[in-house]
């Protein structure tokens, strides 16, 4: 949530004022927010192709290449469709990264036997609300 909230102080600070003009800033500032969408789910790809071993490494090399193919066609579809810019690749690569985790992560759970998703699921609301209300609040005050 930091990343979406601060992404043009960011940019500011990474690359400095005086290299970037205004519209590069919020160009990269709107790509880093489309990147930090999935940001929770490309750290947790990595937790959960752990769970796999090497029993299932041809499903993970699956998964890779379903959502490689899914960013790529989608960054196509953004740019040659809909005419939009580069911050749309960035939102593709999010789509993807979710995709990703989503396929890997129903994979494992059938691996498993089933895994309990009820605190699972109650986690990540209260990481999302304790998260979001904040800074949802700052934007509009």
């Amino acid at each position: 949530m930091l990343f979406l909230v601060l992404r043009i102080t960011i940019v500011r600070l990474v690359f400095g004022a005086a290299q970037f003009d205004w519209e590069a800033t919020v160009l990269t500032g709107r790509t880093l927010a489309f990147f930090s969408i999935s940001i929770f789910a490309q750290a947790l790809i990595y937790l959960i192709s752990r769970g796999f071993m090497h029993s299932m490494i041809q499903n993970t090399a699956c998964c890779r290449a379903i959502s490689t193919t899914l960013m790529i066609f989608l960054g196509a579809f953004f740019i040659f469709v809909y005419k939009t810019g580069v911050e749309s690749i960035a939102f593709a690569f999010s789509i993807a990264s979710v995709t990703n985790f989503l396929i890997m992560f129903i994979l494992l759970d059938r691996k498993v036997g089933g895994l309990k998703k009820k605190p699972l699921v109650m986690t990540i609301t209260k990481i999302f609300l304790a998260s979001a209300l904040p800074h949802s609040l700052y934007i509009f005050l």
